[in-house]
């Protein structure tokens, strides 16, 4: 019988373990998913040569999207560097931007579920509870009931928790759990089970810190505040939104009084829970250093209590951290001085003299400050270009994978053209370096953007 799998696997050279050729081969097919990712069974065209799914440019060069939604959002699935399928990735279409949403399809789908239900807090994210309908959680609700679905949840979550994590109860009765408490206003209960049981950790770290930050300040989130203040919404007032304590202490008592003339409720000027914010964010750096959303909470935390130390420290070891990984929408951490391409290189500016000598002169930094704001972009690329095409002549080829990365998805790249050589330099040093897959995948997103740009004449 023909295989699915064995197509992706020879077309990608990926060792399928057995959960992902029965994905492939079955599940795919057959399981009712119940959330917004629905549309499940589109691999097939993963097996063209430039596959009209790839968003090349956009999507990280190491993933391939495997399900998605009707608004062109994808659930990706990350190569390691050992041939084989790793993370999943929420990536939104609309940016770029990613989270990690486990280590398996199974992760990826609960969670997915689960997200359905987020509170409202005046954001337009798709997909989110923000732009959904009470029937579309009724539907979901309805679609949880199908036995196919708890059935091929709790069997595959029981072969995948977190290597950190050993879960006191079985699979299924967790499950259970989760999907019995989202209808009764459970959400908050359900994503901190998640990341107890070492399902989708990082983003129901992420869940939790959004829930802690945003929902106790949700009535803020009204345009018509900032209209009264003469306030731009962005980049003025979402500083507000990101940290209450930014308001004015003479604009309070004036909010309160927009508040009750809109028909919303008060909110206290020391609700969001900072503390538990900062907890969950350094529980997640502890885990990796890679994801902005962390390192922009734990390092304002650090700051707005005066540890100039520690926030110097958080915000030096994740300047890396990618652009496009920052959650910044859902965090309200979008007002920062854009000047500097990322907010945590943007605070080290602000604390600069707080920085010990060695992470002043860091290489890094002083390109992106003083590099001119129109040409940004371009110097933080070329940096890592050179840096990617000197461990190359030095025979170290994951490290010149590594700058190769970051020179398309650190801050971007200023064009699309400007991808070819990336590409390029990715499948030249991963296929050095041993990784045939990730070499591929590099090479299938380079084919689909070379499909796009106009020929060259």
């Amino acid at each position: 019988m023909d295989q699915p799998s064995q197509h992706i696997a020879d077309r990608y050279q990926i060792e399928l373990t057995d959960s992902w050729q029965h994905w492939f081969d079955r599940d795919a097919r057959s399981v009712p998913l119940a959330g917004e990712f629905r549309e499940s069974n589109q691999f097939g065209f993963l097996l063209d040569r430039a596959p009209i799914i790839v968003w090349p440019g956009l999507m990280l060069p190491d993933t391939l999207p495997l399900v998605g939604n009707e608004y062109g959002d994808w659930l990706c699935v990350r190569i390691d560097s050992d041939n084989r399928l790793g993370e999943l990735l929420h990536w939104y279409h609309g940016g770029g931007d990613w989270i990690p949403v486990g280590r398996t399809i199974a992760e990826a789908v609960l969670h997915d579920i689960v997200d359905q239900f987020r509170p409202r807090v005046g954001q337009v994210l798709r997909g989110a509870a923000e732009s959904t309908s009470p029937e579309h959680l009724q539907d979901v609700v309805e679609r949880l009931r199908n036995q196919h679905l708890q059935s091929w949840l709790a069997d595959s979550l029981s072969d995948s928790p977190d290597a950190n994590v050993t879960p006191a109860r079985p699979s299924a009765e967790i499950l259970q759990a989760v999907i019995n408490a989202l209808p009764t206003n459970g959400y908050l209960p359900a994503v901190q089970l998640l990341e107890q049981v070492g399902w989708a950790v990082e983003a129901s770290l992420c869940d939790q810190i959004e829930y802690a930050l945003q929902v106790p300040i949700r009535s803020l989130a009204s345009e018509e505040i900032p209209k009264r203040f003469g306030l731009n919404y962005e980049p003025d007032y979402v500083r507000w939104l990101f940290d209450s304590q930014q308001i004015p202490l003479n604009a309070l008592h004036q909010i309160q009084e927009i508040l009750h003339s809109l028909g919303l409720p008060p909110v206290q000027p020391h609700s969001q829970d900072w503390g538990e914010a900062e907890r969950l964010a350094l529980r997640l750096l502890e885990r990796r250093q890679d994801l902005a959303w962390a390192v922009e909470i734990a390092g304002w935390a650090a700051k707005r209590r005066g540890d100039f130390d520690a926030a110097c420290a958080i915000y030096f070891e994740g300047r890396f951290a990618s652009a496009f990984s920052n959650q910044s929408i859902r965090m309200r951490s979008h007002g920062f001085d854009s000047r500097f391409g990322k907010s945590a290189l943007a605070e080290l500016w602000q604390l600069r003299d707080h920085l010990n000598p060695q992470q002043r002169a860091d290489v890094y930094l002083q390109k992106v400050w003083h590099a001119p704001a129109r040409s940004l972009q371009r110097e933080v690329q070329e940096y890592w270009m050179t840096n990617a095409k000197e461990a190359m002549n030095a025979g170290q080829y994951a490290a010149a994978y590594e700058s190769y990365y970051r020179a398309g998805w650190d801050i971007g790249a200023q064009r699309m053209t400007d991808y070819l050589d990336i590409f390029g330099g990715l499948i030249e040093s991963a296929r050095a370096a041993g990784w045939l897959a990730r070499a591929n995948v590099a090479a299938t997103h380079l084919a689909c953007l070379a499909k796009l740009l106009p020929p060259v004449r």
